[in-house]
């Protein structure tokens, strides 16, 4: 089945490559980065022709939509419950706190607030514990607890 997975993803990333005019010949790290994102982060719901041959050998086309290898990553991740399959994307991710609130998963409200002259991230209450003494129901919206390294 792997095989099959691996053969699917390259006829899927060489139809990319031809819908948005991608040169294969050229290094990934010279291609521009909007062309590495339709591979790495889906073509955004824009739907593109595959062709590929069949196991009879027939050549056989369909229409389809990217999710782009990092979406694809995130959401077997979420959806596994194997610890093998984890264990193996988790090689793949890293841990990175929320550039807008610093991992303190507060919203800009909440962090903003001051008890006894301490940010409420700030608190010694939550370096003791490593909780925040803001409301849990207050957290950033822009978290992102992995991406690809």
């Amino acid at each position: 089945m792997g095989g099959q997975r691996f053969g699917l993803l390259r006829t899927v990333t060489q139809a990319i490559s031809e819908r948005y005019g991608v040169d294969n010949d050229i290094p990934w790290a010279d291609l521009p980065e909007e062309q590495r994102d339709f591979f790495l982060y889906g073509t955004n719901g824009d739907r593109f022709q595959v062709a590929y041959r069949n196991r009879f050998g027939r050549r056989r086309n369909y229409t389809t939509a990217f999710e782009g290898i990092v979406k694809g990553l995130e959401r077997r991740y979420r959806e596994t419950e194997s610890e093998l399959v984890k264990e193996k994307i988790e090689e793949y991710m890293t841990l990175r706190p929320c550039p807008d609130c610093n991992g303190a998963r507060l919203r800009p409200e909440s962090r903003s607030v001051l008890v006894s002259a301490y940010r409420s991230t700030n608190s010694p209450r939550s370096r003791r514990t490593g909780r925040s003494s803001g409301s849990e129901s207050s957290s950033c919206q822009n978290t992102t607890a992995a991406s690809p390294t």
